[in-house]
């Protein structure tokens, strides 16, 4: 292998997996402000497919996403990337790892972090966003996505207790709740990542999804408040 192909393009590839309405996006917007260096932030990627090639609405790219996708890649001290919605076992696939080398480069870390909230909230906030309009939050069908839903919520569980093993790499857990509340806990959770803490970011809330489903964001600057 030659040298340029087994250089180290990325620090650390942060890859997030979070439910719509979890609070993974205050979690990514709290890790990405209290990151230094080249930080580039990838937005609701499609499964197995290059994150370049699939980036969402609030992503946050200091350089040419075109270039990246082309393999010209640039150093990154951070690269952190999410999944919305999806099944673990959907997003890791067969040849997942020599594909993501391909797709973004060499790391020198890769982490997988799992954001779960409470299920009363969460699906409280997600047929709340529903009743505003949000279609992705819930469905037409209510009694079959109530089902799809929960069993989704399940399986994240399942993997954040570790009884499933679908993600292959370090793994982070992080209790949404305990977040919220604890400043010990987030020390530890930022231990984990090898990111120094500041707390920077934690008051903020996200323009992604509209903010809370049930205040917006009319808690900006004092999230803690919520």
């Amino acid at each position: 292998m030659s040298k340029e192909k087994s250089k180290i393009v990325n620090k650390l590839t942060l890859v997030c997996h979070g439910l719509k309405r979890s609070g993974h996006h205050g979690v990514m917007n709290w890790i990405l402000q209290q990151a230094q260096g080249e930080k580039w932030f990838i937005n609701d990627v499609k499964s197995d497919k290059n994150p370049f090639q699939t980036r969402n609405a609030y992503s946050e790219m200091p350089g040419e996403r075109k270039t990246q996708a082309e393999g010209k890649f640039v150093d990154k001290d951070l690269l952190l990337y999410s999944y919305e919605d999806k099944y673990m076992n959907a997003v890791i696939t067969p040849g997942y790892r020599m594909k993501l080398e391909k797709w973004i480069g060499k790391s020198e870390r890769t982490i997988h972090a799992i954001v779960l909230r409470d299920p009363f909230n969460h699906f409280a906030s997600r047929l709340k966003a529903n009743r505003k309009g949000a279609k992705w939050a819930w469905g037409a069908e209510d009694d079959y996505n109530a089902y799809y839903y929960a069993e989704l919520w399940k399986s994240h569980a399942r993997e954040f207790l570790s009884l499933t093993h679908n993600l292959p790499y370090d793994k982070v857990f992080i209790n949404f709740n305990q977040w919220c509340q604890d400043k010990d806990y987030r020390k530890k959770v930022m231990k984990q990542l090898g990111i120094p803490f500041t707390d920077e970011g934690f008051k903020e809330v996200p323009r992604a999804g509209g903010g809370s489903a049930f205040s917006g964001r009319k808690y900006d600057g004092k999230a803690n408040e919520m």
